[in-house]
């Protein structure tokens, strides 16, 4: 498929009004996103894309590959979970693993919950129904966070890939 690539002078306006096909719904009131947060979103994105505006297409998806290369969540793979026994936590959250960290994201606000080194992740384990995982924190504590799942062998394979594989390759 080819990128979304605009141009001329209904750019902006046509990037606003196809949002819908390339962002998650959770800017659409998916996950019950305010008007606010709609709103905060749109501008982000035309701030991004005033940035590209006026480059050439490969320029444009180059710069692109650079942006998303350095994402935390790059490479990442994603399960949605319902943390359990914490207030610190919506009451769904996604968790993200790659090679190099494991998140807790936030599906609404997309804000990183908790972002620990997958070094720091201590232990895991799973059952049927949740997911525990242990991280070392930056006092040098461990906490355990549980979570109510159906994915926690999927999401134990992927933490055990990473952390005992040289990244997963």
């Amino acid at each position: 498929d080819e990128c979304l690539y605009l141009r001329g002078a209904d750019a902006e306006q046509d990037l606003l009004s196809g949002l819908s096909q390339y962002v998650h719904a959770a800017f659409y009131g998916g996950y019950g996103a305010t008007q606010l947060q709609l709103e905060a979103a749109e501008t982000t994105i035309l701030m991004k894309y005033v940035k590209l505006k006026g480059m050439g297409r490969y320029e444009s998806r180059m710069a692109f590959l650079d942006y998303v290369k350095s994402s935390r969540v790059y490479g990442a793979v994603f399960f949605t979970v319902e943390p359990q026994n914490t207030k610190i936590y919506p009451p769904r959250a996604v968790i993200g693993i790659n090679s190099k960290c494991f998140l807790v994201i936030d599906p609404i606000s997309q804000e990183y919950l908790a972002v620990v080194d997958i070094e720091d992740v201590v232990s895991f384990t799973f059952s049927a129904t949740s997911f525990i995982v242990v991280v070392q924190d930056d006092d040098d504590r461990q906490n355990r966070r549980y979570f109510s799942t159906s994915e926690g062998r999927e999401i134990s394979h992927y933490l055990h890939r990473y952390r005992n594989d040289d990244g997963g390759e």
